[in-house]
């Protein structure tokens, strides 16, 4: 005999919105399209308040703090210094290291000033 659970008898009634009450008239459940409309609407909501241009200037901020942090050696700072460098050595006929570095800080200085 399986004694963990009890069966129990729930009386509801259903109003004519489509709400289903329990005998205490708690609402225990509202119609499924009461919920589509409201999910909807929460979507619409969101992509108000964090749409495309609020995500990127987000992102921006979350970018420029980390950035911010340290210009140590092995800092996310000097990560990005090191790729934009080698992005200008690469492609940029002439350049030395040393100047594509002080671009590469010039730019990331740049972009991190408030």
């Amino acid at each position: 005999m399986n004694t963990c659970c009890k069966i129990t008898e729930l009386k509801v009634t259903q109003q004519e919105n489509g709400w289903i009450r329990n005998d205490k008239g708690e609402i225990i459940a509202v119609p499924v399209e009461w919920l589509e409309r409201a999910q909807k609407a929460n979507e619409e909501m969101t992509e108000k308040l964090y749409g495309p241009e609020e995500r990127l200037k987000t992102a921006m901020q979350n970018l420029k703090f980390e950035l911010k942090k340290s210009k140590e050696e092995g800092s996310y700072y000097y990560s990005w210094q090191a790729n934009i460098a080698m992005a200008i050595r690469d492609n940029v006929k002439g350049s030395t290291h040393e100047n594509a570095n002080k671009a590469a800080r010039e730019f990331l200085d740049i972009l991190i000033r408030d």
